[in-house]
């Protein structure tokens, strides 16, 4: 009876982070998002075509394994049953959920049961998750963090006992991490298995071979599937820094500060004490809170020197928020702690006095206080850009994309450009086969015109120092290689539009007005031939169902190894 009851304890925090996800989600505050129509133009892609490693769309033709391809085939799986949108939303869900869980599995390595319960009730409610998820769109990030934990746990399970099944669940797991985000295998997987390492060797434990082993199989997954992004990722140009917030001092400006720190953190970075008070008396947390204040100073981002400094020439293609993201989930078992321990915890860690803590109405106020706390901070996190107004609230409606699509469908052997229409550029992109010299994801440029030109895209070209110039020049250039359509919906442009030579074809008006202008000396460039990324049948097929085999491999055998072991008892 006990043992069910602290398992529904943890279904608890999972159900409640799916609770609060879902009420996000109804409010579509995701259309206001960053990312988020970014990664539903990729799993368009794998939607329409799912066999095919390059995209006509983007910047005059892309190559789409410049980005790990699991979350993007998950939505497009999904979208086969839901729209697109819908696909977004079922997966962003699922993810939050699955961190949640994620969280109680990593903070089991370091604390007890009940500990590590009221952790997973502190990772439903991530502040730093709600800021990156809904605010940001980082679905990826968010998805590959929670298999990045639950493959920490089973690196832990494999230490312990050497066993080929927590070795193939291991490797499985991290490689499922690295399928859904580059970035996030890249840092925070191996600082979070060498945190587990760490503290084995701690222990006395030599844990070396079989880490290699784990390390080997790991990578020979990866390098099979991701070949051709190993492979891109050594041809990529270099790409000119692109400016933003992360990189310089959060503290100097109050929209950074209230956003990449208030945000990530909330009130919990005041308990900050706390957590160092705990490790200093349990040294087996020294790893861990090491692991938190490593990502919490590169979470600062240009605040400090230290990124910097580690990095060299790669700080500036990488931004900072995601560091901060990694030190709250880093940080929540502290939390935990604190909130097993609520009502003599000063005592029990300040003093060093052995007590026990109990249920009592001092325990409860305590705790209830800090999840209303978590929970209007992770509400005001998820909405916070549109309560800073950091993006426009008018949007153009559905009709007007529609019809856009329409048009440029019906002039396909056209490219184009958008102004001002935001991230609803990328969605645009989704509902049609044109191609756009712009796109939404900046590793995957290969022109030198806008490598070279430090303006992340052409769409906002208003807010970059070099963004009006390398307009003009576009307009001016790339009209002889089939630009003839610029979609307007930022009024400020219209000089510079007429300026060039452009003539507007037709408005369509509704919540924001959008305009269609022509450029009458555009030279086709109709029947050039599209650009395969690759005609390797293996490589295809690895790219392409690897993935999906990977993850569901990893659910399977960790499904099968909890019935054995139920059954077993």
């Amino acid at each position: 009876m006990f043992d069910r009851f602290k398992i529904n304890l943890v279904v608890a925090a999972v159900l409640t982070a799916v609770t609060a996800e879902s009420l996000v989600q109804l409010t579509q505050i995701y259309r206001f998002s960053y990312d988020a129509y970014t990664h539903v133009f990729f799993a368009d892609h794998y939607r329409r075509d799912w066999f095919n490693l390059w995209d006509d769309r983007w910047y005059g033709g892309v190559s789409v394994t410049t980005y790990p391809p699991l979350t993007h085939q998950l939505m497009a799986l999904i979208s086969f049953l839901l729209n697109l949108e819908m696909a977004y939303q079922v997966i962003a869900i699922l993810a939050y959920g699955l961190l949640s869980y994620s969280i109680y599995l990593f903070s089991r390595i370091f604390l007890t049961e009940g500990e590590a319960q009221y952790t997973a009730f502190v990772g439903s409610l991530l502040p730093a998750a709600g800021l990156v998820l809904n605010a940001f769109g980082q679905l990826p990030t968010v998805f590959s963090t929670a298999l990045a934990l639950i493959a920490a746990y089973k690196y832990s399970k494999y230490l312990e006992d050497g066993s080929v099944k927590n070795l193939v669940q291991a490797s499985l797991w991290t490689s499922s991490s690295g399928l859904a985000h580059h970035f996030t295998f890249l840092f925070f997987v191996p600082l979070t298995q060498l945190t587990v390492l760490i503290l084995f060797l701690r222990r006395g434990k030599f844990m070396v071979k079989r880490t290699l082993l784990h390390l080997l199989l790991t990578a020979a997954v990866l390098v099979l599937i991701l070949w051709p992004l190993i492979n891109s990722a050594t041809q990529a140009l270099s790409l000119k820094e692109i400016p933003h917030a992360t990189r310089e001092n959060l503290f100097l400006n109050f929209i950074s500060l209230a956003v990449f720190f208030w945000g990530v953190y909330s009130f919990t970075i005041l308990l900050l004490p706390n957590a160092i008070a705990i490790a200093l008396r349990r040294r087996d947390l020294l790893p861990l809170l090491a692991l938190f204040i490593v990502l919490f100073l590169f979470g600062l981002g240009g605040t400090t020197p230290l990124p910097r400094l580690v990095l060299g020439s790669l700080w500036q293609v990488l931004t900072y928020d995601r560091f901060a993201f990694w030190a709250m989930v880093t940080y929540s078992p502290f939390l935990g702690i604190m909130l097993a321990d609520a009502d003599i915890f000063t005592r029990k860690y300040f003093w060093g006095d052995r007590l026990n803590s109990k249920k009592g109405p001092v325990k409860t106020l305590l705790i209830m206080s800090f999840f209303v706390g978590l929970i209007i901070s992770f509400g005001i996190v998820s909405g916070s850009v549109v309560i800073l107004g950091l993006q426009h609230e008018d949007l153009l409606s559905s009709d007007q994309l529609e019809r856009l699509a329409s048009f440029l469908d019906t002039n396909s052997e056209w490219k184009y450009i958008t102004l001002g229409l935001n991230s609803q550029r990328f969605l645009l992109s989704a509902k049609t086969s044109a191609t756009t010299l712009d796109g939404g994801y900046n590793h995957a440029k290969t022109n030198p015109l806008l490598t070279e030109s430090g303006v992340e895209s052409l769409d906002a070209a208003k807010h970059f120092p070099n963004g009006l110039s390398l307009l003009k020049k576009v307009l001016r250039e790339e009209s002889n290689n089939g630009l003839k359509y610029v979609i307007s919906a930022d009024r400020y442009y219209d000089y510079i539009l007429r300026e060039n030579g452009l003539r507007p074809l037709f408005t369509l008006y509704g919540p924001k007005n959008v305009t269609v202008w022509e450029i009458p000396y555009a030279m086709s460039i109709k029947g050039e031939p599209s650009h395969k990324e690759s005609s390797n049948i293996v490589v295809t097929a690895l790219w392409s169902l690897g993935p999906l085999t990977i993850l569901a491999a990893s659910i399977i055998l960790g499904v099968f190894d909890k019935g054995l072991r139920r059954w077993s008892h």
